[in-house]
């Protein structure tokens, strides 16, 4: 595939954390964890950064540039598959912030790449919304994280309302709303609302923990992906997310199960 041929994803994002800061936070294994998904870094030119999705879907990469706190690139071989390849440059802006700008490139332009670019573009903003949400309020914090997705048919919109409903959460909240999940079979989660935007609620929680959980549909088309994200901070945070695992896969089992296998 030529350049000519590729598209990419190009956001920026302004986070509370000097360069160094949102360094460690985009660079390093605990970082990467408190917004993104567990990792493992080998901070080295040729190194290796581990991502687990979660079940069977776990993901390697090969670092290409190292130069903190200003430069991380990393790529997916080709020999793999997908080719694709991201970098996150860092700049200093005035007031002691920083400006995060991540490019993932590789993509074709054929329309049998539109569903993995269109869903990669909506994961890095969720995530990089998390990223700046994770710097303003709990930098440098232990974190634990539970990821959990199921499957609604489509389209988006009506999954997402669904979704609401089967959590017991309100329809419209408002950023700034506290609200809290209802129902017999929902965990109880409790927290304010920090962001609506593109079928995903975000919650600032204090129950059961402190942190940041999400809510969101995912995708397009006729099958659409249901996720509950969880990112509690502190020393207690393993603890929370093994106690409240089990709890939140057996709600998405029930309310949005896989689809049989034919």
């Amino acid at each position: 595939m030529s350049d000519d041929d590729r598209r990419e994803i190009r956001i920026e994002v302004e986070v509370d954390a000097t360069p160094e800061e949102a360094w460690e936070a985009i660079a390093t294994g605990p970082g990467i964890t408190a917004w993104y998904v567990p990792a493992t870094v080998d901070e080295r030119v040729g190194g290796e950064i581990a991502l687990d999705f979660g079940g069977e879907m776990r993901e390697s990469t090969r670092i290409v540039v190292w130069d903190p706190p200003h430069r991380l690139a990393y790529d997916i071989p080709s020999e793999r598959g997908r080719g694709l390849a991201f970098e996150f440059v860092i700049e200093a802006q005035a007031g002691g912030t920083s400006l995060v700008r991540l490019v993932n490139s590789g993509f074709g332009t054929s329309a049998d790449w539109d569903a993995e670019y269109d869903g990669m573009d909506s994961g890095w903003r969720l995530f990089l919304a998390n990223l700046v949400l994770y710097l303003r309020h709990f930098p440098g914090q232990h974190a634990a994280s539970l990821i959990v997705n199921g499957v609604a048919a489509g389209p988006r919109p009506a999954a997402w309302e669904r979704l609401v409903q089967a959590a017991g959460l309100p329809a419209a909240p408002a950023v700034g709303d506290r609200v809290e999940t209802g129902g017999d079979s929902t965990p109880a989660l409790a927290g304010v609302v920090e962001r609506i935007a593109d079928e995903m609620l975000t919650l600032r929680t204090d129950t059961p923990a402190p942190g940041h959980v999400f809510f969101a549909a995912e995708g397009g088309g006729i099958q659409i992906f249901t996720s509950f994200y969880a990112y509690f901070f502190g020393d207690d945070a393993d603890a929370v997310v093994a106690s409240e695992t089990p709890g939140w896969q057996a709600w998405m089992a029930a309310h949005f199960p896989p689809p049989a296998d034919d």
